[in-house]
This record gives structure tokens, C-alpha cells and sequence, in this order.
């Protein structure tokens, strides 16, 4: 007899590796459990196929597609897949990284229009990733921020994994090209308001569609909606066939232009006329070493996300990190003037006591300013302590409470971490130019033994510049099929996983 729809997998062990430990979430086509390795005592993520369609032998080659295409890249930024099997009632299960974060969707739906340096952050990564799928000749067709999950680890925050490969395309053929042609001449497949209009024709895919698709998601990311938002799924494919999307600085003003260059060409109606490649996309984005400042990028932001920056006498920028989502370019920018004002004071300090030499009015032309100096290298110092709300003092300067973050002049630092009813905490810290470190403390209650050890000092060093963290952290939901309904009870985590 054929088990009830849905059967419940919890408490059985599939293949003798992986225990099923708990259900997360349901998704059109799958459940997706928690389980064990029951050696390695690793969670992963388990999706097995519904008992409807079990029998339905398109729906079985679409499942095991996916996990087929994502294991097939091998990118970072693609969901590691780590096993295909059957469960006992003979259903596909696939087992794979267990992640926990959100969609962008959700991160664009609770932040509205992003901060750019943040906007081309994560379409970077998500460039690569596509073009880590075109090269082994696959072509995702239903990129949308739905599809591009948020996870944010202890060195890297906003990292991107690219879900859902169910519809996706493998353009050479061969075998198991023909094999799983699942879609007809014709037949459309993606979600209208990031489709290109050669898919919303039905023609023939190619990974010019995926280009027009993370243009779609740039854009949104930027103005806070996608250029063609019209509710009827007509509407929205008569302007996408027919009407030019409306100027991103038209929406977004202060954006600089080679970054609205780069999205529009991306919009291009005609294939032939967007970028060649994911790489070549990115490469047309302002680089973080361009000629485009920080600064210029911070004045896009809308003016009430917008907050005042002071510059403490030690020349030291401190952000909160649970704050830090304004203005954080500004912040830099303007540690970065710090920087060359110490700088131009040290100067003065070794200069001579003659008194000045009169300048001689000039009777024809203008003298010439001199040049400004260049600005002092500096580095990022983040401290962060367990519990938090730490103050932090650092060289004898007030720096905030954890957890925070700081520019200060490269060297070594005395940093004083205090918070009541732990013992405090002095520790000398190297910063270096250019770089971020990360320091973080465990402090102990005040009432421990004199010979407790000092817990350890937890350092890394990243290239800089590092892009802030997400505005505060979400529960994990299900990033492999359309978003779950809201949850009222903030402790109910969603699944991150279900499609």
C-alpha cells in the first residue's frame, strides 16, 4: 500500500547515514527534515520528494536536476550537495548543507532600497555564481532575490548561496540533456518580473536571460522595486516586450554613472546588446579601487536613514554594529580625513619656531593651492565580547560598548574591555593598514577564582574593504521554494529549505 501523503520521516534513518531528526518546512514539491550524519554527527538539510509525486517520473528527474546541477558547478556560492538516495517508501531524498540565514527578499523587504556598497556586494557574488554555472553550461532561468539566500558567518557577512536549480537549463547535448528535457519549444518557464523578454516569449534560453535577471535584482536592489511592478502578469509582459525601463537615477538620485551604465545595459531588450558574460557584468560595476568614491556612493541614501558622524580626538571612527547600516561609507570617508589631519599635525609639531616668512602678494596671477596631502593609512579594528554591552576604551580613548567597530592608524592598540560584574580585560591588539580584525572576548564573572585562565583572544585578519553586516539577524526560513506565510511567534524559526 502507498504510504499517506506526506509521511512522516522523523525518527527513521535513511540509508543507515542519515538520521531524521525534525521537519522544517514544506515546499511545492518537497519536505525538507533536519538529520544527523550518524557518523559524523553532522546536520545537514534532507529534502525527499511528496508522496504525490512519487509516480510522476517528470517530477522525479526535476528533483534529482536540481541536485545534479548544483553539485555539478561547484561554486562557494551554490549549495553544497552532499548525497542522493531513496528513502524506505522508495521516494528521492537529497542531502545537503544545512543553512540558516534569510532571502534577499526578506532582507529587501524588511531594509527597502539597499546602500550601494552593499547592492554590489552581493550581485558580485551572485555574478559569480552564474558564471560559475554557465561555465559548466547551465543556465539557472528563474533567478530572483527569492532564489538568493543570505548566510552571515563569523568573517563574512552577506555571503550568497544561489537555491533552486529545479528549472534550470543545461544547454550542450548530451545525455542527461535529453534525458531530462522536461520543457517543450515554447513552453515558459521563470518568474515574470525578472524574466528576460526572450524567455517571456518562450524562446529558446541562453545565459543572456540570467544576465537580464541579476540586472532585475541590481535594480530592485537599488530603487526599492523592479523596473516593470505592474500586478497583472499582462501588464508586466507588455512593458517588458514593449516599454524601456524607467531610469534608475530617475528613482534613485546620486547614483554614480557608471553603475546606472552597467544596470541599463543589463535591461537591454536585445540579447545581443547586454553584457557577454557574468564576468563582464561585473567588471563594468565601480570597482572598490575606482575613481568612484566612498563618499559619492554614501549621498545616495535616502535622508532620514542618514545620521551625524563624529570624530572622537583619537582620530577613531566607532559604529555599533547593530547600527551600522546608514552610513558607513561616510564613516570611513571621514576617518579617512582624520587620518590626514594627524598626519598634517605631526608635520607642524617638527617644524621650526622662526616666525613665517611674509608671501608676497601676487600682482597678476593666483598662487595655486597646494596639493592636499595624502590621507593616513589606516585599518579596521571590530571588538566584540560575550556578554555584550562591554565598554571599550582603546589607546586610553572612549571607544563605545560592543559590539563595535573602529578605524584606527595601523600599529599596536591597548584595548580596556569592562563590563560590571566581570573581571576586566586589557589586551594589546595589532591592527594592520588596509586589513579588518576581528577581536573578540569571553568575559568571566568578577566572582571566579584568581587562577582562572584569561579565555582566549579570537583574531582574524580579512582584506579590506569589508562590507558591513546585515541590519540584525533573522531566523533561518526555507530558501528552496517560495517564501513561507509570516509567523507570529518570533521564537518559531522557519525553514530555510522547502521546495
Amino acid at each position: 500500500m502507498k504510504p499517506a501523503e506526506s509521511a512522516n520521516l522523523v525518527g527513521s534513518v535513511l540509508d543507515g547515514r542519515y538520521s531524521i531528526l525534525r521537519e522544517i518546512g514544506r515546499g511545492g514539491m518537497g519536505v525538507v527534515y533536519e538529520a544527523e550524519h550518524v557518523e559524523l554527527a553532522k546536520r545537514v538539510a534532507v529534502k525527499v520528494l511528496l508522496d504525490k509525486y512519487q509516480d510522476d517520473d517528470e517530477a522525479v528527474i526535476r528533483f534529482k536536476r536540481e541536485a545534479l546541477a548544483a553539485s555539478r558547478i561547484g561554486s562557494p556560492h551554490i549549495i553544497d550537495v552532499q548525497h542522493i538516495g531513496a528513502a524506505p517508501d522508495g521516494r528521492p531524498y537529497v542531502a545537503m548543507e544545512l543553512l540558516e540565514g534569510e532571502s534577499l527578499a526578506a532582507i529587501m523587504k524588511r531594509t527597502g532600497p539597499m546602500e550601494p556598497w552593499r547592492a554590489l556586494h552581493i550581485i558580485r557574488q551572485v555574478l559569480r555564481a552564474t558564471g560559475a554555472a554557465h561555465a559548466k553550461g547551465i543556465v539557472h532561468r528563474d533567478l530572483k532575490p527569492d532564489n538568493i539566500f543570505i548566510v552571515n558567518r563569523d568573517d563574512q557577512q552577506d555571503f550568497v548561496k544561489l537555491l533552486d536549480f529545479g528549472i534550470s537549463k543545461f544547454l550542450e547535448t548530451s545525455d542527461y540533456s535529453i534525458k531530462t528535457k522536461l520543457t517543450t519549444t515554447g513552453a515558459v518557464m521563470g518568474t515574470p518580473l525578472y524574466m528576460a523578454p526572450e524567455q517571456a516569449m518562450g524562446a529558446p534560453v541562453a545565459p543572456s536571460v540570467d544576465i537580464y535577471a541579476c540586472g532585475v535584482i541590481l535594480y530592485e536592489m537599488l530603487a526599492g522595486r523592479p523596473p516593470f511592478n505592474d500586478g497583472n502578469y499582462n501588464m508586466i509582459v507588455a512593458k517588458l516586450l514593449t516599454a524601456p525601463p524607467p531610469r534608475l537615477d530617475d528613482l534613485r538620485k546620486k547614483l554614480p554613472k557608471p553603475l546606472v551604465a552597467a544596470v541599463h545595459r543589463s535591461l537591454e531588450k536585445d540579447p545581443a546588446a547586454r553584457f557577454a558574460t557574468a564576468e563582464a557584468f561585473a567588471h563594468a560595476l565601480p570597482q572598490q579601487a575606482s575613481a568612484i568614491s566612498q563618499l559619492e556612493l554614501a549621498t545616495t541614501l535616502p535622508p532620514e536613514r542618514a545620521a551625524r558622524v563624529s570624530i572622537p580626538p583619537m582620530a577613531v571612527t566607532t559604529a555599533k554594529l547593530r547600527d551600522r547600516t546608514a552610513l558607513k561609507w561616510i564613516a570611513g570617508g571621514m576617518a579617512l580625513l582624520a587620518g590626514a589631519a594627524v598626519g598634517a599635525a605631526v608635520i607642524m609639531r617638527h617644524g621650526t619656531t622662526a616666525p613665517p616668512t611674509p608671501i608676497p602678494t601676487p600682482t597678476t596671477h593666483a598662487e595655486l593651492p597646494a596639493p592636499s596631502p595624502p590621507p593616513a593609512p589606516t585599518g579596521t579594528l571590530e571588538i566584540k565580547t560575550i556578554p555584550t554591552n562591554a565598554a571599550v576604551r582603546i589607546d586610553d580613548g572612549e571607544a563605545g560598548t560592543t559590539p563595535l567597530e573602529v578605524t584606527v592608524a595601523p600599529g599596536r592598540h591597548r584595548l580596556h574591555v569592562e563590563l560590571a560584574g566581570f573581571t576586566g580585560i586589557e589586551a594589546d591588539q595589532d591592527v594592520r593598514a588596509g586589513e579588518r580584525t576581528s577581536a573578540t572576548f569571553t568575559m568571566v564573572a568578577a566572582a571566579a577564582p584568581a587562577s582562572t585562565p584569561r579565555p582566549p583572544v579570537v583574531v582574524k585578519h580579512t582584506p579590506q574593504p569589508q562590507p558591513p553586516s546585515a541590519a540584525g539577524s533573522a531566523a533561518p526560513i526555507n530558501p528552496y521554494d517560495e517564501p513561507p506565510p509570516q509567523i507570529a511567534d518570533p521564537f518559531t524559526k522557519p525553514n530555510p529549505y522547502g521546495k
